[in-house]
């Protein structure tokens, strides 16, 4: 069974517990109080996704999480920022997850009941793509078969191919005899 790790940065104690116990059945689950802690479990840690509070102490969730992106080898990790943006009257999701180079914003307070299948499909379809991308860089390797001939295993694709070039082969020789 797939298992990832999310860190969830929350100020308030009892909305990091509330995540922290919806959250465990799924996922492994990291806690931090402040930008400080979240920082350096990212660092150790690498977690799969990070959930933040749109407000934390002297920063927002946004630059918090624009920080950890810009950072080398953060690249594989999801970030989801939630919260009410307050003044802000119509909010555009995707100009803020671009601008702020987020995943997902949600912009509300949202629950983790709400938070959690998002995040598990968003892990999920990324660990597929990076899967199915790993079995198309597999090499071929020769092997032995009964008849003593090697034949290449891998990818459909590749023994397509071979057996398109020996036909073509084939019909060439044949062209030359008439």
């Amino acid at each position: 069974m797939l298992r990832f790790s999310v860190l969830v940065v929350e100020p308030l104690r009892q909305h990091r517990e509330r995540f922290q116990n919806h959250l465990t059945l799924r996922f492994d689950v990291l806690t931090a109080p402040d930008i400080a802690s979240a920082q350096q479990i990212f660092e150790t840690k690498r977690p799969d996704a990070v959930i933040s509070s749109l407000r934390l102490d002297n920063s927002h969730g946004l630059q918090f999480c624009k920080s950890l992106r810009d950072r080398p080898g953060s690249e594989a990790t999801l970030f989801l920022v939630h919260g009410n943006p307050g003044a802000m009257k119509a909010v555009d999701r995707e100009a803020v997850q671009k601008k702020w180079r987020i995943d997902i914003f949600l912009p509300q307070p949202s629950e983790p009941d709400v938070i959690e299948p998002l995040l598990w499909h968003e892990l999920t379809r990324r660990d597929r793509v990076k899967r199915a991308a790993e079995a198309e860089a597999q090499p071929t390797v020769a092997q032995a078969t009964p008849t003593g001939r090697k034949e290449e295993s891998g990818s459909g694709w590749s023994k397509l191919f071979k057996k398109e070039i020996t036909f073509q082969s084939i019909k060439s020789a044949l062209n030359k005899d008439l």
